[in-house]
């Protein structure tokens, strides 16, 4: 009686089955007809029948489902361990790792690796790799782009390999050994590191700085293929100048100049300011400020009003450092000196917090300016919003 029933299900299955396969009734759990498992297979062999489809997929550690197609004898090898399925007429669905191994001949009980398949050989049989797969073992590295797949094909790139703020410099890919390439996530420190995954954009980031061991909010500027220059933007009113008014005698009156360029008088707005990446501020340069007449140096002010005697009439010329929400702050040692003739420094006050500096000078074409590089510090108090720039992130270097 139990030879009718095994024949019978040989039978069976050879009519679906589209081969002549033998097989002990005990290797046959698990085997659905008219089903198909839903998840998208690893990998796609052609295979002589349903038996010898479980066998394939016995033969790789990472496959635990099978969906036959008795029409095409495609075998279709699924990894997902779920219980998602939908009918499917010539489809027969087979729970393979339920099953003995028996199937197999000398790759019984093989414990090959998952990216490997197991090949017989006159020795017994070897591991063959047949893709990566696994996360490789360095630090921010983005797990959800490796385990987007299952198991990846030999040369196929990884997207987004770094987690955002950090770029590989080289592409990501599986290598014909099974293995992954060598990967680094490296940390946005300067401009020019924003476009080796991207197309030039001048914009604010938040790129790392190591002379403040923290990402800061800093402006990229492009000029040109090689030209890349770091600025501060300020959501605040800066300003400096040397007003365009003298006097005469001990008369406060404001007399235009007839020539303001003679002094180098004027106004200039700034809207950014150039961070030098060692942490200091170039308080020169036209680019990002807005100027009336001759263009004024950042921090700096002075007069031809004042005369030699500041007393009599005070001082007009005005400088403001404002580096409010920028995340940044001029370090408490910076001073001020004078320049010109008859310099004069009537008042330079600090902000409690010291993020704002406002100075009034003058002089007889004199006035005051930094003693010094103007030094940045970190402010962690005042943060920029997360939002008011942008976090990198590599999808797979361009060059």
């Amino acid at each position: 009686m139990l030879l009718i029933v095994v024949m019978f299900a040989v039978n069976s299955l050879v009519a679906f089955g589209g081969g002549n396969q033998c097989f002990q009734q005990d290797d046959l759990p698990n085997m659905f007809k008219n089903l198909e498992f839903i998840h998208p297979p690893f990998k796609s062999v052609t295979s002589l029948g349903p038996i010898d489809c479980a066998r394939q997929c016995k033969l790789h550690t990472l496959c635990y489902f099978v969906n036959f197609n008795i029409e095409t004898l495609n075998c279709s090898l699924i990894s997902d361990t779920g219980d998602y399925s939908r009918l499917n007429p010539v489809s027969v669905m087979i729970y393979v790792k339920s099953w003995n191994e028996n199937i197999l001949r000398t790759c019984k009980n093989h414990q090959c690796p998952n990216n490997t398949v197991c090949k017989e050989n006159n020795s017994g049989f070897d591991c063959q790799p047949i893709g990566c797969t696994g996360i490789p073992q360095v630090p921010n590295i983005n797990v959800t782009s490796f385990t987007s797949k299952v198991l990846w094909d030999f040369n196929e790139v990884v997207e987004y390999a770094c987690i955002r703020g950090r770029f590989a410099a080289t592409n990501v890919t599986c290598t014909s050994n099974g293995f992954w390439s060598n990967v680094d996530c490296i940390q946005y420190t300067k401009c020019s590191n924003t476009r080796i995954c991207s197309e030039m954009q001048s914009k604010d980031f938040w790129l790392y700085l190591s002379t403040f061991n923290s990402r800061r909010k800093v402006f990229c500027s492009f000029t040109g293929i090689s030209n890349a220059a770091m600025y501060i933007s300020l959501p605040e009113y800066n300003t400096a100048s040397t007003p365009i008014y003298t006097r005469n005698g001990t008369s406060c009156e404001l007399i235009e100049a007839t020539d303001p360029s003679t002094f180098s008088m004027g106004y200039t707005d700034f809207k950014k300011i150039r961070n030098i990446i060692s942490g200091k501020i170039k308080t020169t340069g036209r680019m990002y400020a807005n100027s009336s007449f001759s263009l004024q140096d950042y921090g700096r002010a002075g007069d031809c009003y004042a005369g030699n005697d500041s007393d009599v009439c005070g001082v007009i010329g005005h400088f403001i450092i404002d580096l409010r929400g920028t995340g940044f702050k001029i370090n408490s040692t910076a001073k001020w000196k004078t320049w010109g003739t008859d310099g004069v420094i009537q008042n330079i006050t600090w902000s409690d917090d010291g993020r704002v500096i406002e100075g009034f000078c003058g002089g007889n074409c004199g006035g005051c300016e930094p003693d010094g590089e103007l030094v940045l510090e970190a402010d962690y108090t005042d943060q920029p919003a997360n939002d008011s720039a942008e976090l990198p992130i590599c999808k797979f270097p361009l060059r």
